[in-house]
């Protein structure tokens, strides 16, 4: 199917795998799906070479982004399309967002930026709103939820175009409904970076009070362990909890599936400064794993009631302990609670996947400020 409007051609500009990570993963889901859409879908990755971010590094991302220009330029000439969507990048990164949204608007091109940080949100930065400057007020700016387009018209106090495009379109929907407990066991699992930002030491503190005081609670852990005081602390946590801990290193695919099954509650308490609407929530709740975690970015919204969002502080670990006593004492309400991440999954995930069918011809809602907290 091509669609016969002018919004058919999009100038599709984002980083693309390899490697992958949350960002590359919805960029390439997102222009795939598109494309089943009816969108005639012209990709151009941005996406620099492996290695340090040295002059090598940002010549080859210059390169790439003139080429993003140059199709922009031809595209608008020659009349074939007049739509371009980008990605907000984050830090200095920003600079390459402003160049191409400058230029877009040289040419007249209908602006779609998608945010997946929160980096420019939880502080003012110059080069956002630099962006928000170049990239004019018809600009539509794409949010994983209507609280982060909230919180970026407060932040830098001027009107958005918003629509809201859930991560939840881009996970597969792999179980059909959410298993009962059957067992007054419980298995906590956390896939991630291992690091402290990533909550990586409450998860520790959690399963050592419950081999402490012998409750039927143990822990299973995946993922990259990089710095080395983490894989220290690690190594030291194997040794000292044996049984209660299984520590299964990075997982994909089959590996990937295991660990969901073999998880009865995803705990997640990130202190990580920028962290937005994290895909692997939604990956457990597909599976019917409700979640536990720190109210970061979007979480709580994604979360919602699958699931347990606390504020930071307080003593978290006699929190997420009590709640998963009570699941051992009451498997029912595990149950319970375990369809009901599913079905907010599959709520959003059905909800944003008809948004991006049509999304270059949805109406945008405009966000005002209302409380603008500037820098």
């Amino acid at each position: 199917m091509k669609r016969t409007n002018g919004f058919s051609r999009v100038i599709f500009i984002g980083q693309f795998p390899p490697p992958v990570n949350g960002l590359t993963f919805i960029t390439q889901r997102l222009g795939s799906a598109l494309s089943r859409a009816g969108y005639d879908v012209a990709t151009i990755n941005t996406t620099g070479p492996a290695g340090n971010r040295s002059i090598f590094f940002h010549a080859a991302r210059i390169a790439k982004i003139s080429r993003a220009l140059v199709s922009i330029a031809w595209n608008a000439l020659s009349g074939r399309s007049r739509v371009c969507y980008f990605t907000a990048e984050g830090g200095h990164g920003l600079i390459y967002s402003v160049m191409i949204a400058s230029w877009a608007r040289l040419f007249r091109v209908r602006i779609y930026i998608h945010h997946h940080s929160f980096s420019y949100i939880v502080r003012w930065q110059p080069l956002m709103k630099l962006l928000l400057a170049r990239s004019g007020a018809k600009a539509v700016h794409i949010f994983l939820s209507s609280g982060m387009a909230q919180d970026l018209a407060n932040r830098y106090g001027q009107a958005i175009n918003s629509l809201v495009v859930s991560n939840a379109a881009f996970v597969d929907a792999a179980a059909l409904q959410a298993p009962s407990l059957k067992t007054r066991e419980i298995t906590i699992g956390l896939l991630s970076n291992l690091t402290a930002d990533k909550g990586l030491y409450e998860f520790l503190q959690i399963v050592r009070v419950a081999k402490q005081r012998s409750l039927p609670i143990h822990g299973v852990l995946a993922g990259p362990v990089a710095r080395n005081t983490d894989k220290i602390a690690l190594e030291a946590a194997k040794l000292e909890l044996g049984e209660y801990l299984d520590y299964r290193g990075p997982v994909y695919d089959g590996e990937k599936a295991r660990f969901f099954k073999d998880v009865d509650v995803f705990v997640f308490l990130t202190s990580y400064l920028n962290e937005a609407q994290p895909t692997v929530l939604f990956e457990a709740m597909a599976q019917g794993i409700p979640v536990i975690s720190y109210d970061r970015g979007c979480i709580r919204a994604q979360v919602a009631g699958g699931g347990h969002v606390f504020p930071e502080g307080g003593d978290i670990v006699s929190e997420v302990l009590k709640i998963l006593e009570g699941y051992c004492q009451d498997p029912d309400c595990l149950a319970t609670e375990k369809n009901a991440a599913l079905s907010q999954f599959e709520d959003e995930r059905r909800t944003s996947q008809e948004r991006v069918a049509s999304l270059f011809e949805a109406t945008p809602e405009q966000v005002v400020a209302l409380n603008h907290e500037s820098q």
